[in-house]
């Protein structure tokens, strides 16, 4: 917590999470970039993809636009993940039996088991790519 602006808002291990600044055509202020989406008020970061576990969805160097975990979790949906090899994105995939699984695009990586308590970071709400 930072007690100099009040702000109790517990902040995440890996860094500090801003809004990104947004202009107009003519160079004007506008919103942050992610108000325009509705996620003015929650915590966002980016994540540069490495490697090719995600390809062909994601490519090594796009990056993955993603908030703080909201406790709500989709089948199928593409979260960012904390692992032992630290952070990657990955589509979550719900068991049978309630577990999760973290799947990779690339099926020459394997499936792992994810515990939404403490692997999760958040969903991804925008992804950019970069452009060759």
């Amino acid at each position: 917590m930072d007690d100099s602006t009040g702000d109790n808002r517990e902040q995440p291990p890996w860094g500090d999470l801003c809004p990104i600044p947004h202009m107009d055509a003519e160079g004007r202020a506008r919103p942050p970039l992610l108000a325009l989406g509705g996620l003015e008020n929650r915590l966002v970061s980016s994540l540069e993809v490495v490697g090719d576990a995600m390809h062909p969805d994601l490519r090594a160097g796009d990056l993955v636009v993603f908030v703080r975990h909201s406790g709500h979790l989709e089948d199928g949906g593409l979260y960012v993940l904390a692992g032992h090899a630290g952070l990657a994105p990955r589509r979550l995939q719900l068991l049978a039996d309630g577990g999760w699984l973290a799947v990779p695009s690339n099926p020459c990586y394997g499936r792992e088991p994810v515990d939404p308590r403490s692997g999760i970071v958040g969903p991804v709400v925008a992804v950019v790519r970069r452009t060759p």
